[in-house]
């Protein structure tokens, strides 16, 4: 994201406000994630294959919150034969290539997918986006890091990259521990949100 807190300009153009290196880190993460989890938006406008293709490494299963399975087989991840969970809340009957669809109820979603992945053999989750899926989580407490790869670059106006309910008294601010790293000319804040 850029210095000021963005992942995309208004018009959606995210490629690349980071380094090359940062592109490798991500997959890297990946490589060592058992599934990756992003919002169905991610996969509307970016259009991405989230594998680790840029590095030796195992793909993670891509986990796609998809309230009304508005997805079709047109889109990347469903051509590359890797393996993708669907969370959907809809009762539309649709077959999407190496995808299993799991119907969860719309009351407490979030939480009931987090639930459905803890009784898999999925271990570590990586949730790579959207800002609206990553702000569920945050606000459910359901995450125990959370990284930002921060690029010495500002947007200006933007998508945010987190989209977290106002709140009205710093009080209720979420503060936590955190550890900075440098990646090329970029840096990296580590949050230990069980802090």
């Amino acid at each position: 994201q850029s210095i000021d807190g963005k992942i995309a300009l208004n018009n959606g153009n995210s490629h690349y406000i980071n380094e090359k290196e940062s592109i490798l880190y991500l997959h890297c993460l990946r490589a060592i994630s058992d599934g990756v989890l992003v919002g169905v938006n991610t996969i509307l406008k970016d259009n991405p294959l989230l594998t680790t293709r840029k590095i030796n490494g195992s793909n993670p299963i891509r986990l796609i919150i998809d309230p009304s399975l508005k997805l079709s087989n047109k889109f990347k991840i469903f051509k590359d034969g890797n393996k993708n969970i669907i969370f959907t809340n809809s009762n539309k009957k649709k077959k999407l290539k190496n995808t299993k669809i799991i119907q969860l109820p719309k009351k407490n979603f979030t939480l009931n997918i987090y639930n459905y992945i803890n009784k898999t053999s999925l271990k570590t989750v990586l949730i790579e986006g959207g800002p609206t899926t990553l702000s569920h989580f945050i606000e459910l407490k359901l995450i125990n890091y959370m990284q930002f790869i921060i690029s010495p670059t500002l947007i200006g106006s933007g998508i945010d990259s987190i989209k977290l309910k106002p709140i009205t008294n710093l009080d209720k601010a979420i503060r936590v521990n955190n550890k900075i790293s440098k990646l090329g000319k970029e840096i990296i804040i580590t949050l230990n949100l069980n802090s």
